[in-house]
């Protein structure tokens, strides 16, 4: 009797994590952003073969949010300091609002803190800006805000709006 009280005090104590996540709401992103970027998309982009990617929720903390982050790594033969990569991180809101809302306080400190300024994209989602200095494209539709970096390319933004046009189309009308 003692051993089936320790191993279902054990069994409790392995559960509880997950039950406390379904109390509380959970903040797992519904697909990874690997699946909405592929490596393909990531070859096209950057123009040659590409590392297998990292992926994680890019530390988002956000009671409202669910994210997951993705990057992908140009392979190269040589050992150089500066690799082109391109990233995306798509976060999932409960509510257009809060999505809506944290575009406009995103847009706002970019705009601030650009060493170049920031300009609007037509065409994808309901908004868009480009962020030269970071060689970011945000987008937001509806309760998903996104974000494609490129880095270390000549054409970044080129690059960053066709992979976010791709990601954009793999995105279920329900999310």
């Amino acid at each position: 009797m003692k051993c089936k009280k320790s191993l279902l005090s054990t069994l409790l104590l392995l559960m509880l994590p997950a039950s406390l996540n379904a109390c509380m709401g959970s903040r797992t992103a519904p697909v990874s952003s690997c699946t909405l970027l592929t490596a393909a998309d990531a070859q096209a982009a950057l123009g040659g073969p590409v590392e297998a990617p990292f992926e994680g929720d890019g530390g988002n903390t956000d009671p409202k949010s669910a994210a997951s982050l993705c990057d992908y790594k140009l392979k190269l033969k040589t050992d150089k300091t500066k690799v082109p990569m391109i990233r995306l991180f798509v976060r999932w809101f409960d509510r257009e609002e809060d999505a809506a809302q944290t575009f406009v306080g995103w847009t706002s400190v970019e705009t601030q803190s650009s060493s170049a300024p920031v300009r609007p994209v037509s065409g994808l989602g309901q908004q868009a800006i480009w962020v030269p200095g970071t060689q970011q494209l945000g987008v937001l539709k509806g309760r998903i805000m996104l974000y494609v970096l490129v880095m270390e390319i000549p054409d970044s933004e080129s690059a960053a709006r066709a992979a976010a046009k791709k990601v954009l189309g793999r995105i279920p009308a329900r999310w």
